[in-house]
């Protein structure tokens, strides 16, 4: 089993399939009757008169893709072609489409492949395989904690993720700092890597067929359905010692275990169990400068008092399964779900000994901290009507829950009125809960002057949504709060729910044997943002067996969350506040501010699929993606109208200065792309074979139009220039990726080069939001990836690897922007890690 880096299979390659009419399948029905008959067999059923593999929601049980390879195995190099022509789910309801003969970009990414990054989470994995992914180095409090993923530049919160084909519930912890404050996205981490068989991408506009979110694509991870075998994995790794900080030993230590089986449910193949076990310990980073006022004074341990400037560490323990039972010919009872905990911190500013003396005498580095569980449930049951017809009924909850724990920090007002102090406050708690309950039917109907079935597809949804803000306790509350992270106050406390009713429809057939088209429709409403309708139309038109033309045009939304119109956070000090007011409350009401309104978009995207040279398989896709009315956080805001809605609050405050934000419907955004892509293989024979994989992504978006204030805040722009650079310029313009993977008897040898285009962000030189601003600019770069597989038997494989080899950094930030402590010496917006080179190896045992 050969680990490292795999070829990713991708899903826009094209392939000629037989285009074959309804009356030559009859025929060959027939003919095979006859030939049956003649041998005295029992006549068969009707074969159907198109390929049929239903999704997995829809599956009998099977064995995984790729067997023993799809971990690595010296198999995989072969394996991994297969999915080449893996059938997809994602897309479209029609059963038995090929990636790379869809309508749609989709493209497919196998567990080895996932696997074969050397990242021990999903989110680090898809984006060094995705170029259209990107992840930023780091994120302010809380969200350090929670990484999200952008897809296409636009918010974690505009990507919809499925599990199997059922939509997944988001994290509970609000992040309010950023470009993308406020968005509740699916955490991705909480998903096992060692439970996923595939991944499946979807990059195009799909609010129309999955509804909510699915504005920039759609992720649907597909669980492994193996009824047998297993492996374990046991891996280290580390990254190399910092050069901004060479007294740190936070390394980022990371030691990984997975364990994964399956199971024979009932006799022979009546039902399968797959089970996966994770647990993830990872140690801090730090990449912080030396602390400028420490350092001058000459006080020990000279200056190397910074660690906000880095990873969080944490704990995670992830369990997944997924389960099928065939209860009769025609009906099977199917679940799967995950469960997780996690314990996390992240260290933040270094503060001075004369702060707390009797407390802290020489000083103090409070840390921030998550204790959540996240769980996953569906069940499901589905089977045949009307003879090729298919029914698929399912309930799936999801919920998570976070509490803020801030320790080894202290509260100075609290020990200046009191003469006490603790260390360790609960700041508060996040809930988040989803419930969805579908109802999928799906008919191919003959149509005489069709040459293939016209496939109908429709189904209803009904699904609730709960948002939870429980207030800290009263210590970290009483005035200023905890120190770095002060608790929630009762006036941000919220309990809030909604339900939201969904009926949709999709049409999909060939006119002609070489042109596919079909259309989808779907009509929401939500009890709190009003109904919405939409639809997308895809189509696709083979010239020859290598080239063929597609194209979708869809309108999409994505309603406003419950966090985003509820989440309320107060900082209140003797000499200032910062409040994040919810926009629909009273006080924001003063202010003129509207309720919040979904977010509307139209997608247009054509591409080309095809085999310029035999074997090499390519795809070229551009799109278009106009969102109106996008939900971001407001700049700082204050004034007379300011202080009077704080008030209006409930809030007491004394100081001279008071600055309020909250969640508006500010902007307008066009993002413009090109994907393009790549695979083919180069045959050594005896001396094995290279697969190489290409992948490139080029996006930009521009900021339309900016909304501005209401009378009460005086008119103006809402949004500041650091929110429209953010938009604008945080993400590379470009990412290339080259992937060379060489299989020969037991070795593997897989190297992978990523360039990332030039980025940005405009900084507020006083940490305001406000003028003066500072441009920090990451130039492009190139990253290299090694690693080295060996088969030491036909069950246990040992890998070594290291990523971004040469221990590449992105430029250094410009010092007016790092604040006082001088701490943030690389940009936190950074497309790679900032950490540097990592290196790691792992074992696994298949049995």
């Amino acid at each position: 089993m050969l680990l490292g880096f795999s070829v990713v299979s991708n899903a826009q390659a094209y392939a000629a399939d037989d285009a074959r009419t309804i009356a030559e399948l009859k025929a060959e029905n027939e003919a095979l009757k006859r030939l049956l008959q003649s041998k005295n067999a029992e006549e068969p059923k009707t074969l159907p008169l198109a390929p049929v593999a239903a999704p997995p929601d829809q599956q009998e049980q099977s064995g995984p893709l790729a067997a023993a390879g799809a971990d690595g195995s010296a198999t995989q190099g072969d394996a991994e072609v297969d999915t080449l022509n893996e059938v997809v789910v994602t897309g479209s309801r029609q059963t038995g489409i090929k990636a790379r003969a869809s309508a749609s970009p989709v493209t497919v990414i196998s567990s080895s492949t996932l696997k074969g990054t050397g990242q021990v989470n999903l989110i680090d994995a898809l984006n060094k395989l995705e170029p259209s992914f990107y992840v930023p180095a780091r994120s302010g409090d809380v969200g350090n904690l929670t990484r999200q993923v952008q897809l296409r530049q636009l918010g974690p919160n505009q990507t919809l993720v499925l599990i199997n084909g059922k939509r997944r519930h988001s994290t509970a912890i609000v992040n309010a700092s950023g470009t993308f404050a406020g968005a509740t996205a699916v955490d991705l981490a909480q998903i096992p890597v060692s439970a996923i068989d595939h991944v499946e991408i979807l990059k195009d506009g799909a609010a129309a067929q999955y509804g909510t979110d699915a504005i920039a694509g759609v992720v649907n991870i597909i669980l492994k359905s193996a009824n047998h075998g297993g492996s374990v994995t046991v891996g280290y790794g580390r990254y190399d010692q910092s050069d901004v900080n060479p007294q740190s030993k936070d390394n980022g230590q990371t030691e990984n275990v997975a364990v994964n089986g399956g199971f024979k449910l009932g006799d022979a193949d009546q039902g399968f169990l797959n089970l996966s076990a994770e647990w993830t310990d990872k140690d801090y980073t730090n990449n912080s400068g030396q602390h400028p006022t420490i350092k001058a004074a000459n006080i020990p341990s000279p200056g190397w008092v910074n660690r906000i400037a880095g990873e969080p560490a944490y704990q995670l323990y992830d369990l997944g399964f997924n389960a099928g039972f065939k209860l009769t010919d025609d009906i099977e009872l199917y679940g799967f779900g995950t469960a997780g905990h996690r314990k996390a911190d992240a260290q933040q500013n270094f503060r001075r000994y004369n702060l707390l003396p009797a407390v802290y005498p020489t000083g103090f580095v409070p840390t921030i901290g998550i204790e959540e569980t996240d769980l996953a449930l569906t069940a499901g049951a589905k089977g045949a009507f009307l003879g090729d017809g298919r029914w698929d009924f399912s309930s799936t909850y999801g919920r998570d829950d976070a509490d803020i724990i801030v320790e080894h920090s202290a509260n100075q007002g609290l020990y200046r009125d009191k003469g006490f102090t603790p260390t360790k406050f609960e700041n508060g708690t996040f809930k988040n809960s989803q419930w969805t309950t579908n109802l999928d039917l799906t008919k191919p109907v003959d149509v005489d002057f069709l040459p293939a079935p016209l496939n109908v597809a429709g189904g209803v949804e009904f699904r609730r949504e709960t948002y939870q803000l429980i207030a800290g306790d009263a210590a970290s509350r009483y005035k200023e709060g905890s120190q770095a992270f002060p608790g929630y106050q009762f006036s941000d406390a919220r309990n809030e729910s909604r339900h939201v009713e969904a009926i949709y429809v999709e049409l999909g057939t060939k006119f002609t044997p070489e042109w596919q088209t079909s259309l989808a429709g779907r009509f929401e409403h939500y009890s709190d943002a009003g109904d919405t309708a939409i639809g997308k139309g895809s189509t696709r038109y083979d010239f020859n067996p290598r080239l063929a033309i597609r194209g979708t045009a869809s309108s999409g939304f994505r309603a406003p969350t419950l966090a985003e119109q509820n989440f309320s956070a107060t900082n209140v000090s003797p000499s200032f506040s910062n409040i994040q007011l919810a926009v629909n409350s009273p006080a924001a009401q003063l202010l003129g501010a509207p309720a919040l309104k979904p977010e509307e978009s139209s997608n247009f995207s054509v591409g080309l699929v095809f085999e310029p040279i035999q074997k090499v398989y390519a795809s070229l896709d551009i799109y278009q993606i106009n969102i109106s009315d996008r939900i971001v956080n407001t700049g700082n805001l204050n004034g007379p109208a300011v202080r009077n809605a704080i008030a209006a609050n409930g809030i007491f405050f004394q100081g001279s200065s008071a600055n309020l934000n909250f969640f508006t419907n500010g902007v307008d955004t066009r993002t413009r792309g090109v994907d393009a892509a790549a695979d083919w293989a180069t045959e050594f024979d005896e001396y094995g074979r290279i697969k190489w994989n290409f992948t490139a992504s080029y996006i930009d978006t521009k900021v339309t139009d900016i909304k501005n204030a209401s009378a009460q805040l005086g008119g103006g722009a809402l949004i500041t220039p650091v929110i429209v650079s953010g938009l604008e310029d945080s993400n590379p313009k470009y990412k290339l990726s080259l992937a060379a993977n060489y299989f020969i008897s037991d070795w593997s040898f897989n190297a992978r080069v990523t360039h990332y285009g030039e980025s940005s962000q405009l900084t507020s030189d006083a940490g305001t939001g406000l003028a003066p601003f500072t441009r920090n600019t990451i130039k492009d770069t190139a990253l290299l990836d090694l690693s080295v597989g060996y088969d030491l038997t036909s069950s246990l494989n040992f890998v070594v690897g290291a990523n971004n080899v040469f221990d590449t950094h992105p430029n250094k930030t410009k010092p007016i922007t790092r604040g006082s402590t001088n701490a943030a010496v690389y940009p936190t917006f950074s497309p790679y890690p900032v950490d540097g080179a990592f290196y790691y190896a792992r074992a696994t045992f298949h049995y």
